[in-house]
Formats: C-alpha cells, structure tokens, sequence
C-alpha cells in the first residue's frame, strides 16, 4: 500500500487570505503615515500633533516587522508561524498604546479609534490557532534540513 500524498501544503485554503492580507497591510499603513504626517499634523494642535507624530514613527517600525513577516510568509520560511502568532499579540499591545497615547493626549477619541484594538483581538482569536493547529501551515512551512 502506497502513502497518501500529503495535499495540505502550499499557500492555499485560508493562508491565501494572508497572501493578499499582507502586502495590502504594509501598502496600507505606508497611505496612513504619509496622510498623517503630511496632510494631517500640519493642520492640528501642536500639542496633539507631537502624540501623532510618535505613532507615526513606531508604524514605521510596525512597517519593518510586517515586511519581514511577508518575506517569511512567501519564501514558506519554517520561522514564519511563531513570528506571526507574535505579531498578533504585539498588535493588540500597540493597538493598547495608541489608545493610551490618544487618551493622554487632548485628541477625544471617538467610536472607530477603537476599530484597530478590536481588529486586532479577532484576528488574534481566529489565527493563532490557525496558524498553531493548521496541517497545512505545519505541512507549508516546516524546517527543510
């Protein structure tokens, strides 16, 4: 009796979501920051701009991060599901600080300043056990020696 080819391999099923998630994030938070610095401080207090400014230059390194995460994800780096279950977690712990930040500051938040916290709580409730449990992400991105 011949052995089941495994077919649980490969960027497909639910890890084409992250395939398109990825790239569209980075290209997203780069439109923020550029909206942000350039078109947004300008116009604001500069009491508020300053707390603007410091969330602006740690999306930069959230930026990085993420672009290191991408290249994990589409070279099925072995790395790559530890480092996104961390990126998970480290994203609702930002998302904490920019509404510590925001609150400190004298910028009312507002209903959708919550939007980000809340993204990040569901996306880590869903994809870490995802990415934890998944024989397709243990099939995908295992360690070649």
């Amino acid at each position: 009796m011949e052995p089941k080819e495994n077919t649980l391999t490969g960027i497909e099923g639910w890890l084409r979501f992250h395939a398109f998630w990825l790239p569209i994030t980075i290209l997203i938070t780069l439109l923020e920051n550029y909206y942000i610095l350039r078109i947004f401080i300008p116009k604001i207090d500069p009491k508020i701009a300053s707390t603007f400014n410091l969330l602006a230059m740690t999306d930069i390194v959230f930026i990085f991060y993420l672009s290191y995460i991408t290249f994990l994800f589409f070279n099925k780096d072995y790395r790559l599901p530890e480092q996104i279950k961390a990126f998970y977690l480290i994203s609702i712990l930002y998302s904490l600080f920019v509404l510590y930040m925001l609150s400190k500051s004298s910028y009312a938040l507002k209903w959708y300043d919550y939007k980000e916290f809340i993204q990040s709580v569901i996306f880590t409730i869903i994809w870490i056990p995802y990415f934890t449990f998944s024989e397709r992400v243990k099939n995908t991105f295992r360690a070649y020696y």
